[in-house]
Formats: C-alpha cells, sequence, structure tokens
C-alpha cells in the first residue's frame, strides 16, 4: 500500500494483513514540507515507527524534483537510519500519457536528474536502503528520452483508482480505455475484463520499470546491460 501517512497510525490496527506500506516522503524536514506541506515530515516518521510496531513492513518512495533533485544523498542517508528502503523516481510534469505537458510543473532538468541517478548509482555500493536496483537506476538515466522496454502491465500488476476501477498501468489513456470496475463486477471479472496497456514509451515509475525488465528474464538485463538499439545501460 502506498501511503503519505497522515492517517496511517490511526488505522494501523486494521491493516495487519500488510505485507508492506511504502510512505511518500521527499527528502529532510525542510524539503519535504516545502512541497508535500507543514507536518508532513513528522507524520512519517510516526507512521514507519507505528509500523514497525505492528509488524508491517515499511519503505520510502522519493519523486525527484527541482526542490531536492541536488540532495537525494541525504534522503539516502536518512533511510539508512529508519532502516527504511527508498525508491527514487523522476517527478513528471504529465499525468499520464494523454494528458499535456505541464510547463509550470516541477520536473528536474535533465542533467541535474542524471547527476543525482550517478550518484545514488554509486552511493548504492554502500548503502543498502537505495531501494532502486542498479539495472532500475541505469534506466532511470534515460529519461526524459522515449524509450521502449518490455510491458507487463495488467499482467503483473494493475493500478485501482480511489473509485475502484482498474486498469494495467497507471500511465495509459484512461479515457480511451472501456470503464472496469471492481465494485460493479467483482475483482475476477474485473480482472478478466482488463485490457493490457500494450507498452508505452514511458517507464519511469521505478518499481514497474524494475518489473518489466526483470520479468523479461533477459540475462543482459539480470547483468545490468539491457540493450537498447545500439546502445546498452552499461554505456552510462
Amino acid at each position: 500500500m502506498n501511503s503519505n501517512g497522515i492517517l496511517f497510525p490511526r488505522r494501523a490496527h486494521l491493516l495487519q494483513n500488510l505485507s508492506f506500506v511504502k510512505f511518500s516522503l521527499d527528502g529532510p524536514k525542510s524539503v519535504n514540507d516545502a512541497v508535500r506541506g507543514d507536518g508532513v515530515f513528522d507524520a512519517v516518521m510516526e507512521a514507519v515507527k507505528v509500523a514497525k510496531e505492528h509488524g508491517i513492513s515499511a519503505g520510502l518512495s522519493t519523486v525527484i524534483s527541482q526542490h531536492n533533485v541536488h540532495r537525494v544523498l541525504e534522503m539516502a542517508d536518512l533511510a539508512r537510519a529508519l532502516e527504511a528502503p527508498v525508491v527514487f523516481q523522476p517527478a513528471s510534469n504529465q499525468v499520464d500519457v494523454s494528458t499535456g505537458f505541464n510547463q509550470h510543473g516541477q520536473s528536474p532538468f535533465v542533467a541535474d536528474f542524471r547527476r543525482a541517478i550517478r550518484q545514488l548509482l554509486a552511493a548504492k555500493q554502500t548503502n543498502p536502503y537505495i531501494a532502486n536496483r542498479v539495472v532500475g537506476l541505469k534506466h532511470l538515466l534515460r529519461w526524459p528520452e522515449p524509450t521502449v522496454i518490455p510491458c507487463y502491465a495488467g499482467q503483473l500488476y494493475i493500478t485501482i483508482n480511489h473509485k475502484g476501477k482498474i486498469y494495467a498501468c497507471g500511465r495509459v489513456n484512461r479515457g480511451a480505455l472501456p470503464v472496469v470496475d471492481i465494485p460493479k463486477l467483482g475483482v475476477r471479472q474485473a480482472l478478466e475484463e482488463l485490457e493490457l496497456a500494450g507498452g508505452c514509451e514511458h517507464c519511469w515509475c521505478a518499481r514497474r520499470a524494475e518489473s518489466n525488465l526483470l520479468f523479461h528474464m533477459n540475462p543482459a538485463v539480470i547483468l545490468g546491460h539491457y540493450p537498447y538499439g545500439s546502445e546498452t545501460l552499461s554505456g552510462f
């Protein structure tokens, strides 16, 4: 489950069957709260503590934006101090592939982002709490260039919105797909009627991209040398 952490301490007793909860945290208190609101950092700290008290594994998710692109190593150190693995991924100026580019969005500048990813690649050698795999970090070095990778959306994972509608992936053009509604159809029928995503050129959600790459079972992926045309990830 993904959570902002605010309500989690009050609901933790109802969530004992969770295998993992991931809290959004974008950096030290001053950085995080400037983006996500006053008090959110402290709320996440309490949520991580409560999750562990209830035997629920907790991790962190950091969205790299203009606000924190120069402070990713601080976030990695904080994850180690909390003993909560952190996954990094880029902020997007689009909600999904059907929405226009938001000129006022907070995506990082490309050079800054790639520098941050290289820092994480180096730090990962000594910090096991950087949860992105090496192959995933090297994939993120391609951002935001259109990059086709294998796609298993709808097979390995799905997206469920707040109303119970499901999609193969949150990046697809939802308006172009038939509505598949879990509360109306039930889980089994909804999954049977779900249309597969079919792939796109912008798979930048860290865990989805890694799932796609690793499930492809290409030995080159496991070794960190997944080919993109004539190039390979090992070249970065």
